[in-house]
């Protein structure tokens, strides 16, 4: 069981300055990381690298850096939200202020800054906080130690943020999944069971395949179980169930499935998309399905008709990286 720790905040003393109480307060929604990063020179464009994670408040955060460029000759600094357990991933941080440097080993106040950004961040958002041309300069600039060292320093303040919910329907439920790439065929991952309306379902996934996949033919497959009803819903209404798999690099290249279904008790495996994309395409970094994280991001909702009657369903959107 999942240990809870309670934390007891002390409040500030009512003598002190209304002024001086406005800036400890603000101070405490002000977080900084400093990432070492020892060799710059070692990484290939393409390569990464990822910071420790920090956490202020409920946002918790890292670094993804792209040393000698992501695609071409540029170096690049992802700020990135990582998700926090017990905290509802389709929930967002609005207008949150970040600010990300490269330190200068020559001189300390001639730090390379990206200038303050503003930007809001879903559960696994990551925005492009740092991009310079500058590959050439590394090895002989400031910015570089004598072993080829790199500091980068990132800033991020709460003070004008707030974590609000993004649009959802009230049967909504979202899900994780880690290493997705380590999946074999005929492994499935089974949610737990919940009520969309008046069905009662699970949602089941096949990362490396579906029992049934020839050999070399293995592919992403997703399905709603349905378990139960309520009343004569289940043989007066067909079942609508959506999937939606999204690509992290272009969103214009997710794929979508819709399908319409009498439930009628056939049993498992019965309702979905046996094979939405190829594991090999899934499992291949540069189709942008897979995060650095291998982590499937799920979420099941409800989808009723224009008058919120008759037809009931779901979006299952995964979201991989890598």
């Amino acid at each position: 069981m999942r240990q809870v720790t309670t934390r007891q905040f002390q409040r500030l003393p009512a003598s002190l300055p209304a002024d001086a109480r406005n800036r400890t307060e603000r101070a405490a929604r002000v977080s900084e990381l400093v990432f070492r990063i020892d060799n710059v020179t070692k990484y290939k464009p393409g390569e990464y690298i990822k910071s420790p994670r920090k956490m202020i408040e409920l946002f918790k955060y890292q670094l993804m850096v792209y040393p000698m460029g992501e695609a071409g000759d540029t170096f690049t600094v992802y700020l990135q939200r990582v998700p926090v357990d017990g905290v509802d991933p389709r929930f967002v941080y609005e207008n949150v202020d970040y600010e990300i440097s490269i330190m200068n080993h020559r001189d300390d106040q001639e730090a390379m800054t990206s200038g303050k950004v503003k930007g809001s961040f879903a559960a696994d958002a990551r925005v492009r906080g740092f991009e310079k041309n500058i590959i050439d300069q590394v090895p002989r600039s400031a910015y570089v130690d004598g072993d080829g060292g790199m500091v980068i320093k990132a800033r991020v303040d709460l003070n004008n943020s707030r974590l609000s919910p993004a649009e959802f329907f009230p049967d909504e439920e979202g899900f994780w999944i880690e290493d997705i790439a380590d999946f074999k065929k005929g492994e499935d991952m089974k949610f737990r069971p919940s009520w969309i309306g008046n069905y009662r379902t699970r949602v089941v996934v096949y990362p490396g395949g579906h029992p049934d996949h020839a050999d070399g033919q293995e592919g992403l497959a997703v399905y709603v179980h349905v378990l139960e009803s309520k009343g004569t819903e289940m043989i007066a209404h067909p079942l609508k169930l959506k999937v939606t798999l999204v690509n992290h690099k272009m969103k214009v290249n997710s794929i979508s499935w819709v399908g319409t279904f009498q439930p009628d008790g056939a049993g498992d495996d019965s309702w979905g998309p046996n094979r939405l994309l190829s594991v090999a395409d899934l499992k291949d970094d540069s189709k942008g399905w897979l995060d650095s994280d291998g982590e499937l991001f799920c979420e099941e909702e409800e989808n009723v008709s224009e008058d919120r009657r008759g037809m009931t369903g779901f979006v299952f959107k995964t979201h991989i990286q890598t």
